[in-house]
């Protein structure tokens, strides 16, 4: 989210500088704790339920969003099938194991920004892996029309907060 929304990495707080990512995972964390300690599983289930129904018709917009600014048949399916064999975008049975796919899928943004130098200079494969996933939300934050960013950045939080309260409660 912080490099979707073009947030600064780092903020100045009581004289010290603290990760952007940290103090947006405190705040989604401790608004987690309060839902799930007012009212427990019931509680639970009707804010999931809201953002559910809050969320099908902004799944729909992105969709059709993206539909419309790429077309299909002119440029998606061509792309996705001019792949080497082993490689297909479109055949789960046609795909051999990636190499970029592993234990750097899931190191945090967070270490991005303290050890990318010491990344790129041990294992350069973890550096581009995490580099090329960091490119993802960049981009779509310049792709989307604006309104679609802020509907699509909404998605997140909906999801992030129905995750953290339905596993903090089980």
């Amino acid at each position: 989210m912080v490099y979707f929304l073009d947030l600064p990495t780092h903020i100045e707080l009581l004289g010290m500088s603290w990760p952007t990512f940290g103090l947006l995972m405190a705040g989604f964390l401790s608004l987690a704790v309060v839902i799930v300690c007012m009212g427990g599983q019931i509680t639970i289930m009707t804010t999931d339920c809201i953002l559910g129904i809050l969320s099908y018709p902004m799944y729909m917009a992105v969709v059709i969003a993206i539909i419309l600014m790429f077309p299909w048949f002119d440029q998606m399916a061509p792309t996705l099938m001019d792949r080497p064999a082993g490689e297909s975008m479109l055949d789960p049975y046609d795909i051999q194991p990636q190499p970029d796919y592993g234990e750097g899928i899931v190191i945090t943004p967070q270490l991005v920004d303290e050890r990318v130098a010491a990344l790129d200079a041990k294992e350069p494969q973890i550096f581009n892996t995490i580099h090329d996933q960091m490119l993802v939300p960049v981009a779509l934050r310049d792709l989307l029309p604006v309104g679609v960013t802020g509907i699509f950045c909404a998605l997140m939080i909906f999801l992030m907060l129905s995750t953290d309260t339905t596993y903090m409660h089980s």
